[in-house]
């Protein structure tokens, strides 16, 4: 256990600093407190032994990730709202009634681009045949949660009154069929039958489309396992543009696969989102050989997708009835991998049985699996995901595990060059009483490290294993604000680099098996408490980047926002430190130039903010000195002191030579006490 657990709100930032190493004697723990925490008192059941997951949304911008689980048929959803204090409350009055269907999964986003996340449920037929034969088509329809925050003015509803409002059917996602499917069980659904879904931008206007996966095994020769994509027209509406986009089409071959997951993003090096589908052979034996297979559709970044499994031989036939799919660069090169959990059945996989990894040949092709190789193939299993439990910089891996004799979860430790190290025993991840159907990740106490929700289907309680992990290495977790992007940064990609270390990470808008992550990203950074920089590269095409961003912080980084590069003690505050006196001052300066601050009566912290004239006021964190600049603009050969007793606080800057005059616009911070005397004259000078 740590000696500590402190909880840190968000700070917004105006720039940073930070450098890697890799760990050398940290314990990895995990400790199941769902019950302490308040989430642990229910119960899950999957009718169709697929299904059920949870998404961590932060649904009243706080920063402190909420959770929202789905259930299936007869047993009802929960949505919980985080107290901030390491604990939930359930608050299933936040929810408008719900049908009582099987509900495999839910995700969220911003789908309005109105400030708050929105909830999409996706639903399921509950009779479900495992063996596929004279299994129904039928669905019924899916459900869009609206987010009434910011509509009621960032509070929440008068009792009685639900914060969410379900908009399917006004914006067209209620996913039905028609015609309906005709009805083998007597449920006589209107809908499809949906076992995944992914938000994801694949037009990259600004606006979330909506990706929809079919399953229905045993009807392979039907449109019912037809995957679906919608447009986002961004009035509030969809439009289904699955033939324009060219997914794959109704012959058997391509497009009437049983999907059982799908994951929207980077596969390959450009920054338009590609879809990869899971699907299941369903344990047939008259299916045509390629049934099970996945499909990688490659985004053309022309408005549509083409099948690219062919160009990479032997990926794809791994896992015939894939379940989970987690995204991670586990060897810090530069590209995505895959890790996709998978029944263990030696009929329907490619030998050799298990869970594939698939290893990206820095192209956006992939090697054929490499899971036995690395020691990670594991058994019968849905959720999986890759993140840094430790802070050393590289993705460690969680498998959940669903049946066999006594299935056992499993955590494996990344080494730091892609292989990895079983240390699930130790760590605290077995389960064996539990059978995991989907996981999200959240940071939800706040403290640093990410913990992790599992979500068991087969009448059991959810498991929250918060990570502590014993360790004295540093991390850094980014929040985006997007303006000119989707609002929720979905597709977004963030590389952070440590010496000689690069980490990249994406904003995912559906995960692992069923479920969403946060949306704040995680970066562990070693032994350095800095990050030397911080790249973003949003979905609308922007850039941003920042330099030496100190770490053990959580950060906002803002689309658009120039950001500036920080010297002076690193900011470790715990909160936005307000300043009891401002000082704003201009002049037009060329070569070297100079600011002063005298006080009369002295003492306190001072914060300098050094830009151009258009560069709005930013927010700034306590901290003993902190000069910002430009780095585009000006040297960095600035001279640091302090402001004690009468005196003054001397800043000689200049700008390259030979350059013409600019305009500068300076705002000085000070905090002190003693500045609330109005005796105590502040002045500021700038001498060119």
């Amino acid at each position: 256990m740590r000696a500590c657990r402190l909880t840190r709100r968000i700070a917004p930032v105006a720039v940073f600093v930070l450098a890697l190493g890799h760990l050398a004697g940290a314990q990895v723990l995990f400790t199941d407190v769902a019950v302490a925490a308040g989430v642990g008192n229910q119960t899950f059941k999957a009718n169709t032994s697929h299904g059920l997951g949870a998404a961590c949304i932060d649904v009243n911008n706080d920063d402190w990730p909420d959770l929202f689980v789905v259930n299936g048929k007869g047993k009802s959803s929960y949505f919980y709202l985080n107290q901030g204090n390491g604990t939930f409350q359930l608050r299933n009055d936040l929810l408008p009634p719900l049908p009582d269907v099987e509900k495999p999964g839910v995700i969220f986003a911003d789908y309005d681009n109105d400030g708050d996340s929105d909830l999409y449920v996706y639903t399921d037929n509950e009779k479900n045949i495992l063996s596929g034969v004279g299994n129904p088509e039928d669905g019924p329809p899916n459900l869009l949660l609206k987010n009434q925050w910011i509509e009621l003015g960032s509070t929440f509803p008068a009792v009685g009154q639900p914060l969410f409002q379900d908009v399917a059917v006004a914006a067209g996602v209620d996913n039905l069929a028609t015609p309906p499917f005709p009805s083998v069980s007597g449920t006589n659904y209107i809908g499809w039958r949906d076992e995944t879904a992914a938000w994801l931008d694949y037009d990259r206007d600004g606006w979330v489309d909506l990706l929809m996966g079919h399953w229905s095994c045993g009807n392979i020769f039907t449109l019912s396992n037809w995957d679906q994509l919608y447009r986002n027209k961004g009035d509030g509406t969809f439009e289904d543009v699955t033939v324009a986009a060219g997914l794959p089409d109704t012959s058997i071959e391509n497009g009437l696969r049983p999907t059982i997951v799908a994951v929207a993003g980077h596969l390959d090096q450009d920054l338009w989102p590609d879809i990869y589908l899971g699907n299941a052979s369903c344990g047939l034996g008259t299916q045509p050989p390629s049934m099970g297979d996945d499909q990688f559709l490659r985004n053309t970044g022309l408005g549509t997708f083409h099948e690219a499994i062919g160009d990479s031989p032997g990926v794809g036939d791994d896992s015939g009835t894939a379940m989970g799919i987690a995204i991670g660069d586990i060897e810090n090169d530069g590209d995505w991998d895959l890790y996709i959990t998978d029944i263990y059945d030696v009929g329907s996989d490619a030998p050799p049985p298990g869970n594939p990894l698939y290893v990206n040949n820095g192209n956006g092709t992939f090697q054929d699996n490499s899971a036995p190789s690395v020691g990670v193939d594991g058994e019968t299993s849905w959720p999986a995901n890759f993140f840094d439990a430790d802070h050393d910089g590289d993705v460690d891996l969680f498998m959940g595990a669903y049946s066999g004799f006594t299935p056992m979860n499993r955590f494996w430790l990344n080494d730091g060059s892609g292989g990895f190290t079983d240390v699930s025993a130790a760590c605290g991840v077995q389960n064996p009483a539990n059978r995991a159907f989907g996981s999200a990740l959240s940071d939800y106490d706040r403290d640093g490290d990410v913990d992790l929700f599992i979500i068991n289907g087969v009448t059991d309680n959810m498991t929250l294993l918060r990570n502590d992990s014993v360790n004295t290495n540093h991390w850094l977790g980014i929040k985006l604000a997007a303006t000119a992007s989707n609002r929720s940064a979905i597709g977004a990609l963030v590389k952070a680099k440590v010496g000689s270390v690069q980490m990249m990470r994406q904003v995912l808008g559906g995960t692992s098996a069923h479920s969403e992550d946060s949306l704040f990203l995680h970066f562990g950074l070693g032994s350095s408490t800095v990050a030397d920089s911080v790249e973003v590269f949003w979905p609308s095409g922007q850039v941003t980047h920042l330099s030496n961003v100190a770490g053990d912080q959580y950060i906002t980084i803002t689309e658009g926002t120039q950001y500036f590069a920080a010297f002076g003690a690193g900011c470790k505050g715990s909160g936005t430190y307000a300043p009891s006196l401002i000082l704003s001052g201009s002049s037009s300066v060329g070569g070297a130039f100079s600011i002063d601050i005298a006080t009369a009566q002295g003492g306190g912290n001072v914060f300098l903010l050094l830009g151009l004239a258009q560069v709005p006021p930013l927010t700034v964190k306590s901290c003993p000195l902190h000069v910002q600049v430009p780095f585009s603009l000006f040297f960095l050969g600035f001279t640091t002191g302090t402001l004690n007793g009468q005196g003054n606080y001397h800043l000689p800057a200049g700008i390259p030579p030979g350059s013409p005059p600019v305009s500068v616009a300076l705002q000085a911070f000070v905090v002190s006490p003693s500045l609330t005397s109005s005796t105590n004259a502040v002045t500021m000078t700038i001498t060119p």
